[in-house]
């Protein structure tokens, strides 16, 4: 793309059952564009409109222009695009197309070029030579330059899984070369040091890989992570076709789609947690209501019985701790309430010497008399600002 100075690529396959065009592949936009033309009927836009006349479409001065078959390459900003027809013997599979948004126009040698890549020359000028092995040698040179421009990674093995073509983009991807990997099973090795990782991933490739042979039709896209070989590790999509006697193995890097979605995930997570938080404290807030209005009763009475005279000094002594748990009880609530987001917290200096001999004799009364409690304060005031709301 560089040597075109193309910053935009977009590859179009037809699918076989309804005829319309899916994108296999592209550069220069966002995965999100990406997903709002992943398919094209026939007709619409430059790419429909190539699929359906079979013939090649250059667009220049864009950016000038005010029609609606440009309109999607112009809002990518584009200002040059020239989009080809791939043909097999006279049979549509597809389109490819190159986008330059540093000059409105193309020399006519670029067309040519762009022509050589999509099996079709742009003028009669070629001399032809109608032997099958130039028809071959012709076919390979062009998927050559095709996979050295594409965006995604290609790999083509034969039937023994020797490896046969490696293009750069694989190798600016993992790092691997064809002299790492001369066969398939020197890749799943490296893609897959742990033999356990491995053998899953290999038995779910190789389940697709037969279906697809069985069907004739593209192996269902898998997920997966791969080692490279600088030891990263990266998400990727593979894709597969084969052929009478190869296999041509697609590899797209999904690992900002996975980071993504990873990030969506956990601040859905999050959400989640704080709508439960959220649903708690209001049930925490509407217990306490309750227990506070029952420990008003409490020690509303608590304090009547407390007022009257015909009281001995041990049933006294009883009644103010059933106020004093009551009090506490009733902080409690206070506490609850700030949770729920009722009432704001209030810190303040308690003495815990003070808040410890409080508790002392109801925990005496609680764990019975065959219990020894001994308790040592420290010296002088231990005072420690809490939470507190305000009564």
């Amino acid at each position: 793309m560089e040597l075109l100075d193309c910053q935009c690529l977009f590859n179009y396959l037809q699918e076989p059952d309804s005829g319309e065009l899916h994108l296999s592949a592209f550069a220069g936009i966002s995965e999100e564009d990406a997903q709002e033309i992943a398919e094209l009927e026939y007709g619409v836009a430059v790419c429909g409109s190539v699929a359906q006349r079979r013939k090649r479409i250059v667009c220049e001065n864009i950016q000038q222009r005010d029609d609606e078959m440009t309109q999607i390459v112009k809002s990518y900003g584009v200002k040059a695009y020239c989009c080809l027809p791939l043909l097999v013997e006279d049979s549509l599979i597809g389109t490819l197309s190159f986008g330059s948004r540093n000059r409105s126009s193309f020399e006519p040698e670029e067309i040519e070029v762009m022509a050589s890549v999509s099996g079709r020359p742009s003028s009669p000028s070629r001399s032809h030579v109608s032997t099958t092995e130039q028809r071959l040698r012709d076919s390979e040179s062009r998927f050559r330059m095709f996979a050295a421009l594409a965006p995604l990674g290609i790999v083509v093995s034969d039937f023994d899984d020797k490896t046969l073509y490696v293009n750069p983009r694989f190798t600016k991807l993992f790092g691997y070369t064809s002299e790492d990997m001369p066969s398939i099973k020197e890749w799943w090795k490296l893609a897959y040091p742990d033999p356990s990782v491995r053998k899953l991933v290999r038995r779910q490739w190789q389940s697709a890989v037969e279906e697809a042979r069985k069907s004739g039709n593209e192996i269902q896209p898998l997920e997966h992570s791969v080692r490279c070989k600088d030891g990263s590790f990266k998400y990727v999509e593979f894709r597969m076709s084969t052929s009478e006697n190869l296999n041509i193995v697609v590899f797209t890097d999904i690992t900002e789609r996975k980071e993504a979605q990873k990030e969506k995930d956990k601040l859905t997570e999050q959400l989640v947690h704080m709508q439960k938080m959220e649903s708690i404290g209001r049930l925490a807030g509407g217990v306490a209501h309750d227990y506070n209005n029952m420990l008003a009763v409490i020690i509303g009475y608590c304090e009547l019985a407390m007022a009257k005279e015909r009281q001995d000094k041990s049933l006294r002594g009883d009644l103010r701790q059933i106020l004093s748990a009551a009090n506490r009880s009733k902080e409690i609530t206070r506490q609850l309430l700030a949770f729920a987001r009722r009432q704001t917290i209030e810190p303040r200096p308690i003495d815990l010497n003070e808040a410890v001999e409080s508790l002392l004799k109801m925990l005496q009364r609680l764990i019975g008399e065959d219990i020894e409690l001994i308790r040592q304060p420290g010296a002088g005031k231990m005072t420690v600002l809490m939470g507190i709301s305000p009564g």
